[in-house]
């Protein structure tokens, strides 16, 4: 609950000897017993008048079970006072209440993600887009009208519009917690009740990666773009938007290495900055690649990948049929790469911070940790020797 200036005042009016507390529009007393220190609900909703009453008689509410009698003794002196000697007690009084509509919250939620980047934007404004449709379904208008059971109805509406990707249906849930956040920080709300409900029908995004051997099998039958940009995508593990935006001058021959400092976004078709701050890195230029890419090379600043990427795409959905492959998205060149070169035994550090760009193991881990190597080791050998 939002403490207002009226409270603010009465609670700096108390005794050093007395320390009270409004959480929840409930007075509390906050005391110390031994060396103990307590805290105590008073069970009287904030008012001037029940606070300056718990003020007098701070000293009888240390007592064991007196806040019950102390309540209807409260009761009775409230209900004694008139109107008129009330209007005559000089207290503080509250703003009156204001309440904030969500399109508002949204609006200013909005204008502070304004600097990010635009894809990113785009990917935020469809999850309000959803976030409005549910909030209307529900006539929830106000901020304070969400309680704590909309979770689990928002949890059902995502569902009912064909959400099933577990990761997609956090996402959403993470951008309505921090619209209400935003309520927090504005001190408009004092807590945010939303939770995320536990779902078992929900299901983890599914990697497909291709063999070692289909991906011989797709680079021996690709021809033109098609073939440059799986040789790119299975030796680096670079992303779609990253293997566009390459330029030739990205390459360096002699140091072997390809640096990685923009992306393309496929819905403006403008060039822009990686992903996160960690996808700015320097990889290695492999010798399979580099071979590949040498006898190709041209001015440095011709693009790469000089192909639109529906084609592309379309190339290669033609050329799975075509070698009776099972179809998988063209994203699945990355994390090809990285099952490759992971279950042959490359070290995950190389693989995941400085081929993909990672920010940390712990993502590489999260991802691929089944392709690791298994070695089979006989554990606590030692216990043979036991007499047992």
């Amino acid at each position: 609950m939002k403490i207002t200036k009226a409270m603010k005042k009465q609670l700096q009016s108390t005794k050093k000897s007395q320390n009270l507390i409004i959480r929840g529009r409930i007075i509390w007393i906050d005391f110390q017993k031994g060396k103990e220190r307590l805290r105590k609900s008073t069970k009287l909703k904030y008012s001037p008048v029940a606070f300056n009453f718990v003020k007098k008689n701070y000293e009888k509410y240390l007592e064991n079970g007196a806040e019950i009698w102390l309540k209807k003794e409260f009761e009775n002196y409230e209900n004694s006072l008139t109107q008129k000697r009330l209007e005559k007690l000089d207290f503080p009084k509250e703003k009156p209440f204001k309440p904030l509509s969500f399109d508002k919250l949204i609006d200013d939620f909005l204008a502070e993600k304004s600097l990010l980047k635009f894809s990113t934007k785009r990917t935020i404004s469809s999850h309000i887009s959803k976030i409005k449709c549910f909030l209307k379904s529900k006539k929830i208008e106000n901020v304070f009208d969400f309680q704590r059971k909309h979770s689990l109805d928002f949890a059902n509406f995502l569902i009912k519009n064909g959400i099933s990707s577990k990761m997609t249906f956090h996402q959403y849930f993470s951008t309505l917690n921090s619209i209400l956040n935003l309520a927090i920080k504005q001190e408009i709300l004092s807590q945010n009740v939303l939770f995320l409900p536990k779902v078992s029908m929900l299901k983890e995004a599914q990697k497909c990666p291709f063999s070692l051997d289909e991906v011989e099998l797709l680079l021996k039958n690709s021809t033109g773009s098609l073939n440059t940009y799986l040789y790119i995508a299975f030796f680096t593990g670079m992303r779609l938007g990253e293997i566009f935006a390459l330029t030739w001058g990205d390459i360096d021959f002699e140091k072997k290495e390809i640096s990685v400092t923009k992306t393309l976004d496929f819905i403006t078709k403008k060039i822009g900055s990686p992903k996160t701050a960690s996808s700015y890195r320097v990889i290695d230029l492999l010798e399979v690649l580099e071979k590949k890419l040498y006898s190709l090379r041209k001015d440095s600043s011709l693009p790469v990948i000089d192909f639109n990427v529906n084609k592309i795409r379309t190339s290669y959905k033609t050329l799975l049929k075509s070698l009776n492959l099972k179809y998988r998205v063209l994203y699945n060149t990355r994390h090809t790469f990285a099952s490759i070169m992971l279950s042959r035994g490359e070290e995950p550090m190389w693989v995941g911070c400085k081929m993909l760009g990672h920010k940390n193991l712990n993502e590489t881990f999260k991802s691929y940790a089944k392709y690791l190597p298994k070695n089979v080791v006989e554990r606590a050998k030692f216990l043979d020797e036991l007499r047992l």
